[in-house]
C-alpha cells in the first residue's frame, strides 16, 4: 500500500466524521478533494512513472527539498481552505512561513552568538 492510498483512506475517514458531526458541507468538500486526488493520481501515474526517474535524478537536492516544502504548504492551504475558509488558511500558512524565515535568521546568527558566549566563558573581552 503506498502513501497516497493511506492518505486517501484517512481523508475518507475524516470526511465521514465531519459529516457525522454536522459539518456536511466541509465533509463533502473533503470527500470531493480525496476523490479528485485519487482520479488524478490514477490517470497521471502511468505517464509520470516512465519519465520521472530520469528527471528527478538530474534535479539538485535543494530544489527537491524546496519544491516539496512549497507543495506541502500548497496542499495544507487547500485543505485548510476547504475545512475552515480562506482567511484561516492564509493566516496559518503565513504563520508557518514567518516562523521558517525567523528560524533561518536565527540559524544565520547562531555561530556569532555561540562565539560571543564562548568568549564570555573564557573571559576574553569582546572586540
Amino acid at each position: 500500500m503506498n502513501v497516497v492510498s493511506e492518505i486517501a483512506i484517512f481523508g475518507i475517514i475524516v470526511a465521514g466524521f465531519l459529516i457525522m458531526l454536522g459539518w456536511r458541507r466541509k465533509g463533502l468538500q473533503l470527500l470531493m478533494i480525496v476523490i479528485a486526488g485519487a482520479m488524478i493520481g490514477l490517470s497521471v501515474d502511468p505517464m509520470i512513472l516512465r519519465v520521472a526517474p530520469d528527471l528527478i535524478d538530474d534535479v539538485p537536492l535543494w530544489i527537491k527539498i524546496g519544491g516539496t516544502a512549497i507543495l506541502g504548504l500548497w496542499v495544507l492551504q487547500a485543505l485548510l481552505t476547504a475545512l475552515f475558509g480562506k482567511s484561516v488558511a492564509s493566516t496559518a500558512v503565513g504563520t508557518i512561513i514567518a516562523q521558517f524565515v525567523t528560524a533561518l535568521g536565527r540559524m544565520a546568527v547562531f555561530p556569532f552568538r555561540w562565539l560571543g558566549r564562548l568568549l564570555d566563558f573564557i573571559g576574553t573581552p569582546r572586540p
